[in-house]
């Protein structure tokens, strides 16, 4: 008889993480609150259930006689797999030590108590706390939701900031807090590039690395990932010291296994910052552009680790491999009149979904809430690579009848 694996989301990123369970035996059981997620269809059920629902999900899980749970590519849903693996005896980690890592405030909390270089947090409960905090700063703050992801609620806080706009910021971070909370915390200018990355954690030791260079929206706000081209560009010896700090801090929290998202860059000191850690696999298929680079199937590999299953790997660095995603988006909201790739990039496509028709309405690219569907790229070389990004609108074109209202 079959084993089954819970899966938390359905949604295009999910799918070919749906599709490889199956592959590997197991029985798959998926469950969100958006029963037209394209994922659902390549499971074996599906339960109309919400993810963050802690005691939702549970339920599904002992109904369904689970063996294993998966968060994969989804930040909200990372702390219900933990919540149910604890209250089940199910491999994963901690709920609590899951929680931590998630929670950006108690995030920072601990890389302060661990002396891990990060940003200088200022205690806010309200916009004029938030005028004060940026003005404290030589380049502003940052205030972002405790508890989302995809660049939601993110805003970056000028030092002269108008206590009018930084009621707006405040409303618009807060509102999309699950739980109501954000963290104000100093803005540190980039030494080159982000970087995100996917990291494998077994028997709490971190045994594996792969990162990519970030491409933000720099038309719009400069906020929001649009783009990751791999390999990255931060020196090798910043990224080792970055990851021995994930060792700290995974030795910290007592975590023991899974495949975790990591975004970090090297500040104006040359210090490596981790400005994020999520306890889950990266989301726009990143895994696959890293598979293909390196040889190891991250995703193959925590499907495994959910389930109890041992799993191999082997680094094998293709170093003439240069692959990327671009989310595919609009600069404008409005309604779309067309989507076309141009005659360079076309052969270089080997994925690509993107989800509305002609006259659907699209928003501005200010979050990945108005993400419109993905491309994956592999380039013949790093050159050719680093040219389509710096140019990248000349090659994505998403045409839009813009709103009379539209920036």
């Amino acid at each position: 008889m079959k084993r089954t694996l819970l899966m938390l989301g359905g949604a295009d990123i999910q799918v070919t993480a749906i599709q490889q369970a199956r592959e590997l035996g197991y029985r798959v059981v998926s469950c969100d609150y958006l029963p037209s997620n394209p994922g659902h269809a390549f499971a074996d059920a599906y339960h109309n259930v919400s993810t963050t629902d802690l005691d939702a999900v549970l339920d599904v899980a002992q109904r369904e006689g689970i063996a294993g749970i998966s968060a994969y590519a989804s930040d909200p849903a990372a702390v219900t797999a933990a919540y149910v693996a604890e209250r089940l005896g199910l491999p994963g980690n901690a709920y609590e030590a899951t929680q931590r890592i998630q929670d950006k405030t108690s995030f920072r909390a601990l890389q302060h108590e661990l002396g891990i270089p990060a940003p200088r947090v200022w205690v806010a409960h309200g916009p004029a706390d938030l005028v004060e905090a940026a003005r404290q700063w030589p380049h502003g703050g940052i205030i972002k939701p405790v508890d989302t992801s995809g660049s939601k609620g993110v805003h970056r806080v000028d030092p002269q900031v108008m206590l009018e706009e930084a009621v707006r910021i405040w409303h618009n971070a807060t509102g999309l807090s699950r739980v109501g909370r954000v963290i104000v915390e100093e803005y540190l200018p980039r030494l080159g590039p982000q970087m995100t990355g996917d990291a494998l954690i077994h028997d709490g030791r971190v045994l594996f690395w792969c990162f990519g260079d970030v491409h933000f929206n720099d038309r719009i706000n400069g906020l929001v990932p649009r783009g990751v081209t791999v390999p990255g560009t931060i020196p090798t010896p910043v990224v080792e010291q970055a990851m021995a700090h994930v060792q700290q801090l995974v030795t910290a929290l007592g975590l023991k296994q899974g495949v975790f998202n990591i975004d970090l860059f090297q500040d104006a000191q040359g210090r490596p910052i981790l400005v994020d850690i999520g306890a889950r696999n990266g989301g726009n298929m990143l895994n696959t552009l890293y598979h293909r680079r390196t040889g190891v199937d991250l995703m193959t590999i925590s499907l495994q680790q959910c389930m109890g299953d041992p799993f191999t790997y082997e680094v094998n660095e293709a170093k003439d491999c240069f692959v990327a995603h671009h989310v595919v988006h609009s600069l404008v909201s409005g309604r779309l009149r067309d989507f076309r790739l141009s005659e360079r990039v076309s052969p270089w496509v080997f994925h690509r979904s993107f989800n509305p028709k002609p006259g659907d309405r699209v928003g501005r690219f200010t979050d990945s809430r108005f993400r419109l569907g993905l491309l994956l790229f592999q380039f013949p070389t790093a050159e050719d690579m680093h040219d389509v990004y710096r140019h990248i609108y000349d090659h994505v074109i998403v045409e839009v009848d813009p709103d009379t209202h539209a920036p």
